[in-house]
């Protein structure tokens, strides 16, 4: 744990405690206590007596599905209405607890390795040189602003959720995105059915189940983890006709009366994370034609469709900046 630089001094010397600006809720609430960093204007999380900060490399899956937080009353500029702002401080501060971790360079490492091994054991079909020959395609997909994925998850008390790796809690992009994403880009070039299912597997969501269209596809995704870049943003979406979309959306219980819009209604604030980076997307398969069709329609996605929420406000558009060398060396 760092040392907290929060607390002021007396004349002897000895750090004075700030007040708590607020606390975990349930047993949590013994140990985790929200502190107001005036110099910073957010409030910080921190732990025991000592309010030491809640570390950087903590993991995110812990302190965002697993704390809820209560302000006091009338903290500054933090109320029940944004119950979540200072664990998203925590998050955009130290990017979900994988900047500056000494685990990162050790995790992604150990996923190279296992690609190696991977080839090693698998023989792919004879093809042209080119990426993917040898059974492994890896692509770098920047960000060409941000990404919000996995911003409908909801844990606990959370109003926005994010795709979070499921041992370090890190910031990631779902093999099943990814998936979906390139069945997408495929369905919207017009991209021949069997051909799809060859591919990606079938039956495809939507699509009938018949004889020969229920198989495994030949291309395996991989969860994409950030490898450069990492950052953190807290945004927020404001809705001005909540009580239209709570009420008439997929989410609204049956014994809630309609709604109809109207401009008199007042808008609410929902705070979220977004992450911005480059992605390191692996894909495996025996056929290298089917690997190469994959990473273009990834491609094609990152373009013109764009993944995670919010890609109506310019979210989850990529790029992708795979260097040519990064092929041979993985």
């Amino acid at each position: 744990m760092a040392k907290n630089k929060n607390n002021k001094k007396d004349k002897g010397g000895k750090a004075t405690p700030r007040a708590a600006s607020g606390k975990a809720r349930g047993p949590f609430g013994r140990a985790v206590r929200t502190t107001h960093n005036s110099a910073e204007k957010r409030h910080d999380l921190v732990l025991g007596p000592q309010q030491t900060p809640v570390d950087q490399g903590a993991n995110a899956l812990v302190v965002l599905r697993r704390l809820t937080l209560a302000p006091r009353k009338s903290p500054q500029d933090w109320n029940d209405k944004n119950p979540d702002r200072p664990l998203h401080a925590w998050a955009g501060l130290h990017g979900l607890g994988q900047q500056d971790n000494g685990l990162a360079p050790d995790v992604l490492a150990r996923r190279t390795a296992f690609l190696q091994a991977w080839r090693r054991a698998h023989r792919p079909l004879p093809a042209v040189p080119g990426p993917g020959s040898d059974g492994v395609l890896r692509l770098q997909l920047s960000t060409e602003w941000r990404i919000a994925p996995g911003l409908g998850l909801r844990f606990g008390a959370q109003e926005t959720g994010a795709s979070l790796h499921g041992t370090y809690g890190w910031p990631l992009l779902s093999a099943s995105a990814l998936k979906g994403l390139a069945a997408a880009a495929a369905s919207a070039q017009k991209v021949d059915d069997d051909l799809i299912r060859q591919v990606l597997g079938g039956p495809r969501p939507g699509r009938k189940q018949t004889e020969g269209t229920v198989g495994r596809g030949g291309v395996r995704f991989l969860d994409a983890l950030v490898v450069d870049g990492l950052c953190v943003h807290e945004d927020v979406i404001t809705p001005h006709q909540q009580p239209y979309y709570t009420t008439n959306g997929p989410q609204a219980r049956s014994n809630r009366t309609r709604r109809l819009p109207g401009e008199h209604h007042n808008p609410v604030p929902v705070e979220f994370l977004s992450v911005s980076g480059t992605f390191a997307v692996d894909l495996l398969g025996l056929d290298p034609a089917h690997l190469r069709l994959a990473a273009s329609w990834l491609r094609w996605a990152g373009d013109e469709i764009g993944g995670g929420g919010r890609t109506t406000a310019g979210y989850g558009y990529f790029t992708d900046h795979t260097p040519a060398p990064a092929q041979e060396t993985l």
